[in-house]
């Protein structure tokens, strides 16, 4: 006989107050099969497990019964305890008496009696019942992920950088999901770029210009929107440097705190908190909040800041209207013109007296003469100084004016009365008088000499002169100031000014050895941090890194790697005599020597996995790597940075033994000539808030741009997730793809997947839009809505990820101009649907959720009322990158003043079936009227709602901040919407519950606020999946509050919006909720099944298979004429049993015998 042990839980005081606990144990232990009855308070808390582990420790029991609560909610923890104390699962039953008796009878006595006939019948099952084994399968450690919406690629990140292998199918061309839609986040309106208005932008035109001036001048106040320019910036897209047009701008409220982020390089950048960063990792380039910064992170810096085209700059240009100037081979020109009435020309006399440009400029404006071709017409420049004319010859400025601008930069003052250059060595003096003579033959320079303060001091020379123009051209070019014009000269005059400016100022320095040289050269300014920041920035127009610091009270601005010191040397140079002799002994010295320190030299970590991976392909030995053991090691385990140089000869060491047409070979070659460096952070601070506002700059194509020059910043919230996403080795894209079929079981499962043909070549396709351009035929476009059309060859969105173009054949006509357009040959009209099989060990969905259709609700005239548009539609219009470009506007093109929000639309509503709240739906449109009035203060705008729902963080905030704007709140479902005939304007009846005000509301422009509703895919994959839903088609949890990712299908678990309605926060949470599942499946290498599994006599078994068709898993198939289970399939629901007719399917721990003990232990038969 099997000695059992009971264990009753008070569950708190639940179970207590309505059941005699101690009624029952003394019934309870009048039965033959039980040893020992005892009680516990909660039994599902870790002290009570611990109790229950002492409970099976001390009694030595056969089998054990619980009397709880739901088998759903602890189960699963009560066995894995007994299996810890080797009792087999099969012999533990748990016993419901907390819904099924406490819950349901309010009378203690019914309720105890009915709680002892369950105990005793679970105590009956137990006592007849044979112990189960329990089979074990090992684990396919790779993982499928339905879905690409922002829930399932932060799921599919989660996983792919724990190290396995991510299929990632999404049924459109490219992952986002409805987020890819959305133009800001709430609650804190996530801008595409925060940062304060004094940071700067470097254009790719070659203005430095401070953010918020930037927006100023981008922002039209008249119509109060962006105002397109031809304006681009420095953008990073795979290790190279791109040019990236702005698209929209935007003035924000600041918060009250900033992170300020220093580089070794010198630059200090401040964002806010949330503001994505791109660092280096084991996995490539990676996005992190800035909050998450940490000193020694590597961030992803230009090497070489290259303009789009440079200018050259006429003296005439930079000269004050106030000179004077004269030009006799204009006295022709002008004789040869007619005299108009209103033209003064005629009354200047050139011989008598010279003009100024202002009166020229006018003058030539006025007779219809192109004041750019008079300009080159100028052949000298005259002006009253000191002692007479002086006339110059050049009209552009050259190398020489550079040098000495250089020379006065490094060591001089230049005033409007006088410009003086200090220097201690009479070479450098001789050389200024020289080249200034040589430029302004006619202007005489004096020197006079300065007397040192102390022993330690040299007497400094000083070479004094007097020269307007020479004053203005460094006035202008603000060379002691800011450096701002110089950066969009020629590089050949930037490498003039910085050859003036070292001779001045620098300092040159070689260490020779026997075997290997190194050089360093060093800048020595004054106090001006930002100076130094300028000329650091000048020196990357050449491609050429330094770092800035602060050594004492002077700033140093340092060249130290042997590859800068080597291009400064032959690009640069000098014309001092003792430092251009050491750079020449550089160039000969440093140029084959052995690298040395090196501060920027460090390569990818990516690097060390490529190389790890490449060695393991061709089996090449350790040895073959010319590199010490230890560091050779240490790079393949990405325990450290292989420098540029060790690089280098890796792969010349290796290049013989490889395809030189190997992807991770090419990934490599592609590295070493990065257009980018990696830059250290030095220090992270928080900082507070000295603006009003932060600033919004929105960049087409890429999700990200360089702010002064610096390292690579985010200008979205979800783009960096998608491009990481897409370049995460570990995770496969499968786009144009549905599932069709799941079989298998937890930790093996066989997944069919059809993928649509696209009719564009994916492998060859590059993204480069040229069939675009050609095509003619336009079809509607899905992502903004239908509010613009695309071509019948499209890519969804210009971030698309990935970025392939795909042909709608249903609109294309075939004419063939696309495929003549593309160069690579990508366009194929003959592709067809190809079918994948994957082989996962796990399954997370997140399928996401579809917009409630508003047609449904005829009331308010979506689809007849123009002007009466869906939230999803707002955002578009909305959204910089959108098709009016952020500029909120009616189809008619006129500004809307009066705007009303109608919440609930789809959601709370019992008459159409969505008796769910949506959730998000209030604080959408309490984002949507902050943004209205971001863009027009002066619009009113009003929010018709059921209840204000702003639960979740922040949302209270936002909700305050809406109300302070001015936004009036109705509290009310509008019945109906009506137009009026004559103005065209919206009508809208309304009675607030509130106030009791009643009345009838004009407005330009109406906003349904959507509710969710489950998407087809969903409903549909549920299917194929077996899953449980319930209506309107969610799928069902396990429980929603302790097991709210899991389904009743082991293996296959759920994220985002596909079991409810969620916000975006939510979804990312459920995205790496679901990772730590399924990576809880892959830590192990073999998982145990459940015993409970359907068996079948063969020799009863009549092959009728009536149980196959009962079963929703597809466990059961036929097997030469007989019905036989896969285990592994089999979810234990029993169901196949009652459809056996001959009975020889039977389901193991629930035999005939043990089910009929169990009723006969309820019934109390004796």
């Amino acid at each position: 006989m099997k000695r059992l042990g009971v264990l009753l839980c008070s569950c708190g005081s639940v179970i207590k107050n309505s059941i005699d606990l101690e009624e029952l144990a003394k019934r309870c232990r009048a039965s033959p099969y039980v040893q020992e009855v005892q009680e516990e308070a909660e039994l599902c808390q870790v002290q009570g497990l611990d109790k229950l582990k002492e409970f099976l420790k001390a009694g030595s029991f056969d089998g054990l019964v619980i009397a709880a609560c739901s088998s759903r909610s602890c189960e699963h923890s009560f066995k894995a305890v007994a299996e810890l104390q080797l009792l087999p699962t099969s012999l533990v039953e748990v016993v419901d008496i907390r819904e099924l008796c406490s819950a349901v009878h309010p009378d203690k006595k019914d309720a105890t009696e009915k709680a002892y006939r369950l105990i005793n019948g679970g105590v009956m099952k137990v006592a007849t019942s044979p112990p189960l084994r329990t089979e074990k399968i090992k684990v396919v450690k790779k993982a499928l992920v339905v879905g690409g919406g922002i829930a399932g690629v932060q799921c599919s990140l989660d996983i792919a950088n724990a190290g396995y292998e991510v299929f990632l199918v999404e049924k459109e061309p490219s992952i986002g999901g409805v987020m890819s839609q959305l133009d800001k986040t709430i609650p804190t309106l996530d801008c595409s770029i925060c940062m304060p208005g004094d940071q700067e932008v470097i254009l790719t035109d070659g203005t430095v210009i401070e953010i918020g001036e930037l927006v100023d001048r981008l922002w039209d106040k008249r119509k109060n929107a962006f105002n397109p320019h031809p304006r681009s910036t420095y953008s990073y897209m795979d290790h190279t440097l791109l040019d990236a047009e702005i698209v929209g701008v935007q003035k924000l409220p600041s918060p009250p705190k900033f992170i300020a982020v220093q580089t070794s390089t010198g630059m200090i950048l401040r964002f806010t908190h949330d503001h994505k960063i791109m660092i280096d990792t084991c996995n490539g380039p990676s996005w992190i909040k800035c909050s998450e910064l940490k000193p020694g992170d590597m961030l992803y810096a230009p090497r070489q800041l290259n303009l789009n085209e440079t200018s050259e700059v006429s003296i005439v240009d930079l000269l004050p209207e106030g000179f004077r100037i004269a030009d006799r081979n204009l006295i022709d020109m002008i004789r040869l013109r007619p005299k108009a009435s209103s033209n003064k020309w005629h009354r200047l006399k050139l011989k008598d007296r010279g003009v100024s440009i202002g009166e020229l400029k006018r003058s030539c404006e006025t007779m219809g003469l192109d004041w750019g071709h008079i300009k080159r017409k100028i052949k000298t420049i005259t002006y009253q100084g000191a002692n007479g004319n002086i006339s110059i010859e050049s009209r552009i400025i050259d190398d020489k004016v550079m040098y000495l601008l250089g020379l006065l930069a490094s060591n001089g003052n230049v005033e409007a009365h006088r410009i003086r250059f200090y220097n201690t060595e009479n070479s450098l003096i001789k050389l200024f008088r020289s080249i200034y003579g040589e430029m302004f033959p006619t202007r005489a320079s004096c020197i006079s000499y300065i007397n040192p303060k102390s022993r330690n001091q040299k007497k400094r020379m000083v070479v004094q002169v007097k020269n307007k123009l020479l004053f203005e051209i460094a006035n202008k070019l603000e060379v002691k100031r800011s450096l701002k014009p110089i950066f969009h000269l020629d590089k050949r005059l930037i490498a003039a000014f910085l050859k003036g400016f070292f001779d001045g100022a620098g300092y040159v320095k070689l260490s020779k050895h026997p075997d290997w040289a190194t050089a360093k050269i060093k800048f020595s300014l004054g106090d001006e941090y930002d100076y130094g920041y300028r000329l650091h920035l000048l020196l990357k127009r050449l491609g050429i890194l330094s770092k800035v610091y602060k050594y004492g009270k002077r700033v140093i601005v340092d060249i130290s790697e042997r590859r800068d010191v080597l291009q400064f040397a032959k690009e640069v140079g000098s014309c001092h005599p003792r430092k251009a002799l050491i750079l020449r002994k550089i160039v000969k010295d440093c140029s084959y020597s052995k690298q040395r320190g090196g501060l920027f030299e460090q390569l990818p970590l990516e690097c060390g996995k490529l190389l790890s991976e490449l060695r393991q392909r061709y089996h090449i030995p350790l040895r073959v790597f010319p590199l010490s053991h230890s560091n050779v090691i240490r790079i393949l385990r990405q325990q450290c940075r292989i420098t540029r140089e060790n690089l280098i000869l890796v792969l010349d060491a290796i290049k013989e033994m490889i395809d030189s047409h190997d992807p991770d070979y090419l990934r490599l070659q592609k590295i070493l000539h990065s257009s980018f460096f990696l830059d250290r952070v030095k220090v992270v601070n928080v900082v507070s808030s000295t603006d009003r506002y932060v600033y919004d700059v929105t960049v087409q194509d890429t999700h990200n741009f360089i702010p002064n020059g610096a390292f690579v910043v985010s200008n979205c919230i979800e783009g960096p997730k998608l491009s990481d996403a897409g370049r995460n080795r570990n995770i496969r894209l499968i786009p144009n793809a549905e599932v069709t079929g799941i079989a298998g079981h937890v930790g093996n499962f066989d997944v069919t997947v059809e993928v649509r043909p696209t009719f564009v070549d994916p492998s060859k396709c590059n993204g480069c839009g040229a069939c675009v351009d050609v095509c003619p035929v336009y079809q509607p476009n899905r992502y903004d809505v239908d509010l613009k059309p695309i071509k019948a060859i499209y890519a969804p969105f210009a971030q698309a990820v990935p970025l392939k173009y795909v042909i709608n054949k249903d609109i294309c006509t075939e004419c063939g101009m696309c495929q003549k357009a593309c160069g690579l040959s990508a366009i194929n009209f003959n592709d067809h649907p190809k079918t994948i099989m994957l082989n996962v060990g796990a399954i997370v969905i997140a399928t996401g959720a579809s917009l409630f259709d508003p047609k449904l609700k005829p009331q308010y005239h979506y689809g007849e009322f123009e002007n009466v548009i869906s939230s999803i539609e707002f955002e578009r219009v909305i959204c910089a990158s959108g098709p009016s470009g952020g500029e909120l506007v009616l189809r008619n093109r006129k500004h809307p003043k009066r705007i009303a929000f109608i919440q609930c639309v789809g959601s709370r509503d019992t008459s159409i079936g969505a008796e769910d709240c949506s959730l998000f739906c209030c604080a959408v449109s309490l984002k949507q009227a902050r943004l209205i009035k971001e863009h027009d203060p002066k619009a009113e705008v009003y929010i018709f709602y059921t209840d204000i729902r702003a639960q979740g963080k922040g949302w209270e905030d936002l909700y305050t901040r809406v109300r302070e704007d001015g936004v009036r709140f109705i509290r009310c479902r509008p019945s109906e919407l009506r137009r009026d005939r004559e103005s065209g304007e919206i009508v809208i009846p309304y009675e607030d519950s509130l106030t009791g005000e009643r009345g009838e509301l004009k407005v330009d422009l109406v906003v349904l606020a959507l509710g969710m509703r489950p998407s087809e895919s969903t409903t549909k994959l549920a299917k194929i999946a077996g899953l449980q839903t319930r209506d309107p088609g969610w799928i069902e949890e396990i429980q929603p509050k302790f097991r709210p990712l899991e389904t009743f299908v082991d293996g296959i678990f759920i994220a985002g919006t596909c079991h409810g309605p969620r916000d975006i926060s939510e979804s990312v949470i459920e995205g790496s909720g679901a990772a730590g599942l399924v990576l809880s499946i892959f830590n192990a290498s073999e998982l145990a099944l459940s015993p409970f599994k359907a068996s079948v006599d063969k020799l009863v078994c009549t092959g009728c298979m009536r149980c196959q068709s009962a079963c929703e898993y597809g466990a059961i198939t036929s097997d030469d004429g007989k019905a036989a289970v896969n285990e592994g399939v089999c979810k234990g629901c029993g169901a196949c049993v009652p459809a056996c007719l001959p009975g020889a399917i039977s389901l193991k721990g629930w035999q005939q015998e043990s089910v009929l003990s169990q009723v006969e232990g309820i019934l109390e038969v004796p």
